[in-house]
């Protein structure tokens, strides 16, 4: 399976002209580290690493732990406060096409502004 996380990772990294050492100093982990994790050649980083790369390189820190395989933390809370709910919801998105997940998203924002 393709790199999903570092192949976004180090294009983000390199359009914003950051170089491998600079980008590890402001993230705070060496250079050889973060070549790995653009390379595919070690685990995902952590949940909090991954919210500083993202601050770091203007992206969306949920999207990068989604291709990480990871949970946010405000995610856990909300699997712990309805776990029933969350399992239904997942276990009907799955089978969603592209079209109807959207609709769900733009569903669930009308209920937000609410």
């Amino acid at each position: 399976m393709e790199n999903l996380i570092g192949k976004i990772i180090r294009e983000a990294r390199i359009a914003n002209n950051i170089t491998l050492r600079k980008f590890a100093d402001q993230v705070g982990i060496s250079a050889t580290y973060i070549s790995q994790i653009e390379q595919h050649k070690c685990a995902s980083p952590s949940v909090y690493r991954i919210e500083k790369i993202a601050k770091i390189l203007n992206l969306n820190a949920y999207e990068l732990m989604a291709l990480a395989k990871k949970i946010p933390p405000d995610f856990q809370e909300v699997f712990e406060k309805y776990p029933s709910y969350v399992a239904d919801f997942l276990k009907n998105a799955k089978i969603f096409d592209a079209t109807q997940m959207q609709k769900t998203l733009n569903f669930m924002e009308k209920l937000n502004e609410r």
